[in-house]
């Protein structure tokens, strides 16, 4: 990560929209701090503070999640959503660094952290909320 200061304008904003599914076995409030944390990484940021709220999921126990950290460059919001058919993860992510991510990158993060996953969407944005070429 670069540590050098740069003035940043809003035109370096950048925003990741995405929702993944993973299976219901998948430990996921167990990583998703450091799936967050490298995440942060990519973007040439820092993780610098972050919290999990949890709330019932079912009447099973399982739980679902809404994660925020706050990053160098900007945030991270995670939020699970545990249906019948698995857990889908609602990923939003905003930054200024000036590095990209693209879908590709995004997949091995996500192969990282979990067995079986599918990008169901995945969009980025710039801060006029024009969808980027990367998406």
């Amino acid at each position: 990560m670069n540590m050098e200061y740069k003035k940043i304008s809003v035109k370096d904003v950048k925003r990741l929209i995405a929702i993944v599914k993973i299976n219901k076995n998948e430990n996921f409030i167990d990583v998703i701090g450091e799936f967050s944390n490298d995440l942060a990484k990519i973007l040439n940021s820092k993780l610098l503070y972050h919290k999990i709220y949890l709330f019932p999921a079912d009447f099973e126990g399982n739980k679902d999640i809404t994660f925020t950290g706050i990053l160098s460059t900007s945030h991270i919001v995670i939020s699970s959503y545990t249906e019948d058919d698995g857990i889908y993860i609602d990923i939003d992510a905003a930054w200024c660094s000036g590095e990209n991510l693209n879908k590709e990158k995004f997949g091995e993060l996500l192969k990282k952290y979990f067995k079986n996953y599918e990008i169901k969407s995945f969009k980025i944005y710039n801060y006029l909320g024009e969808e980027s070429l990367l998406s």
